[in-house]
């Protein structure tokens, strides 16, 4: 790091190394980057008031702090106060400390609430003294605590504080804890701008998000064809209002209805899988899930993106014409996990003859020679992951865009039946009483994708493909075998 100039309250060299990196981010990388204090809540106004003591309270905190209720202005009120509401639920299960509350002008556009900046500034305005109350010096927007600098001749970055507020209403608590909320608003599809590799190398190595198109960028590019796949998510969405997921963790349950879907690489066939409150939860709380107060059951393909390839390249799998685990059953003198873990990598990048594991798996392979032996081991039983390459056949864009979409005719089957069914990446969570339907559907919906796919691509073979599924419950896991045969 050089020519490195710094200016105002702080010197870069007074920085943690955390904040010294995230500094470093914000100029290469995303200028758009809200520097993230460990002890903060970034909230987002996507939920609504769900039950009757919810209901009420966000009603009388507007009322008694001079926020309608009526009209589009008071629904955009009730969706800003129940979203603080539920920050303040996990301020302290979290050990976070305050809220923050974004002034950038493009923080919270595109959410389906359509609310944006200025509603969310005259509700936190009305707030402030009695319920929040504003933390002197945060937030580059009243009292600068910039630092400038240059790096590497790149020109000036801005390094700022984001406002932050502090709950002082504990008068509310209790019933803030008998107030259960809904995620009932999402930026419904999001598309990822291109990059080239070099650019996605960089980062991923720097954790930074992908560069996005606007919605306006995004529906002047595709057009109708975008607008076909929101009203999709849009009309899933008003069912799972519905029937939304009940999440339990960390001491307090909120409700889950809002799906969103994220394309890739500046295209509507790559990526497209499904994003919401539940898929960022950990397998331990996804189990605990209730759907209408039922208890769930999570079925996974195994081995999903290998597979998926395969059939779709119209390839067999190198293992008998019934399997319960590829990995498992295609190499079974291979360590099962590092066999996975080898595929993983080679899907992702989309190279099937990566020569070494990442920095964070190199440690499983220090045997010498090993990473090799896997790998080849990997394309004996999965030969059609040869036809991998960087730009398209890869985990993030072809694979992963025909597994969404074969989920997502899988769920609208479902819930043609009124039978509710969340995606989690290559899996659904349904009821354990609709576990018998939803294994039907979803095997009976891969192999006609498949065959479809495979003819409409003329591959040298069709094949017919139920995939081998898992079911986990809180109880634990079942198999049912999968097949293919070429027909």
């Amino acid at each position: 790091m050089s020519d490195m100039k710094l200016s105002n309250i702080n010197s870069f060299g007074s920085l943690t190394a955390d904040q010294k990196l995230e500094a470093i981010r914000l100029v290469t990388c995303d200028p758009n980057y809200r520097y993230r204090h460990p002890d903060v809540i970034f909230w987002t106004p996507t939920f609504a008031a769900f039950n009757k003591n919810a209901n009420d309270l966000v009603d009388e905190i507007c009322e008694a702090h001079g926020l309608t209720l009526s009209g589009q202005r008071g629904r955009k009120y009730r969706i800003v106060v129940a979203s603080l509401l539920q920050a303040v639920k996990e301020l302290d299960v979290k050990g976070h400390k305050t809220i923050a509350v974004s002034k950038n002008n493009n923080t919270f556009k595109g959410y389906s609430s359509g609310v944006g900046r200025s509603t969310i500034d005259q509700v936190v305005q009305a707030l402030n003294g009695s319920f929040l109350e504003r933390i002197d010096g945060s937030g580059g927007w009243t009292t600068p605590q910039h630092i400038e600098f240059e790096i590497f001749g790149t020109g000036i970055g801005t390094f700022a504080d984001v406002t932050r507020y502090r709950f002082v209403g504990s008068e509310y608590l209790q019933r803030i804890k008998d107030a259960h909320m809904v995620d009932a608003y999402s930026r419904i599809v999001e598309v990822n701008k291109p990059e080239t590799y070099l650019q996605k190398k960089e980062r991923k190595e720097t954790k930074s998000k992908p560069p996005r198109f606007s919605n306006t960028e995004a529906q002047t590019k595709f057009g109708r064809e975008l607008t076909v796949l929101r009203n999709e998510v849009k009309k899933l969405n008003a069912f799972y209002l519905k029937h939304p997921l009940e999440v339990t963790h960390d001491g307090h349950t909120t409700f889950a209805a809002a799906a969103h879907r994220v394309f890739h690489e500046g295209r509507l066939d790559a990526g497209g899988r499904f994003y919401g409150y539940w898929t960022n939860q950990k397998e331990a709380t996804r189990l605990q899930f209730k759907i209408d107060g039922e208890p769930v059951v999570s079925i996974d393909v195994n081995a999903s993106q290998a597979v998926t390839f395969s059939m779709l390249m119209g390839e067999r799998i190198n293992t008998s014409d019934r399997w319960t685990d590829l990995y498992k059953d295609t190499a079974p003198h291979l360590n099962r996990d590092l066999l996975k873990i080898v595929a993983l990598e080679v899907i992702g990048l989309g190279d099937p003859y990566k020569e070494k594991p990442s920095s964070k798996n190199a440690r499983c392979f220090e045997t010498e020679g090993s990473w090799d032996s896997y790998r080849e081991a990997l394309l004996v039983a999965v030969p059609a992951l040869r036809h991998l390459d960087k730009k398209y056949m890869n985990g993030t864009g072809f694979i992963s865009y025909h597994e969404a979409e074969i989920l997502k005719r899988t769920i609208l089957r479902l819930t043609a039946m009124d039978l509710p069914a969340y995606s989690v990446h290559d899996c659904i969570i349904v009821k354990q009483l609709h576990e018998e339907a939803a294994v039907a559907c979803y095997q009976d919906t891969f192999k006609s994708y498949v065959i479809e796919h495979c003819k409409n691509f003329k591959r040298d073979n069709v094949i017919s493909c139920t995939p081998a599924l898992k079911l986990t419950t809180l109880e634990g896991s079942r198999y049912i075998l999968g097949s293919q045969q070429v027909v």
